[in-house]
């Protein structure tokens, strides 16, 4: 047996999940989850940025950034609009955070032994935030 070998079947133990499946059957399944919430936040930060742009470039050429008052109104506006983003995209992790459990439940794995399996490897950072304020 090769040195390779060896590191080869050490490493699959490791990987196994309750079931004995090895985690890298669900890595499609992990790019896929880690892909949709990434692009959840993508959208989410340009909405933000576009919003407030739209708000300080229209008060600047319509002279309603003269008075303190117009800059409050402007700053509330930035506000609220990430507030609505904000709950937006936490509603849409907690949708995908179902789909994951969902899929667990399924194949029979511990969701706890996913999450930390995939995020221990560090290639999905947004599999990983998927699981940051976990209801």
């Amino acid at each position: 047996m090769s040195m390779g070998e060896v590191v080869l079947e050490t490493a699959q133990q490791a990987q196994e999940h309750d079931d004995g499946q090895p985690a890298e059957l669900h890595r499609a399944f992990a790019r896929e989850m880690d892909q949709r919430f990434g692009r959840v936040y993508g959208f989410g930060g340009g909405f933000v940025l576009l919003s407030v742009a739209a708000v300080l470039v229209g008060a600047f050429f319509l002279g309603w950034l003269s008075s303190p008052a117009s800059w409050m109104v402007a700053l509330s506006v930035g506000l609220i609009a990430l507030f609505v983003v904000r709950t937006r995209v936490n509603q849409r992790r907690i949708a995908l955070l179902g789909t994951v459990e969902q899929y667990c439940t399924v194949n029979e794995l511990s969701i706890d032994n996913f999450k930390s399996y995939f995020d221990g490897q560090g290639l999905y950072p947004f599999l990983g935030a998927l699981f940051e304020k976990r209801p």
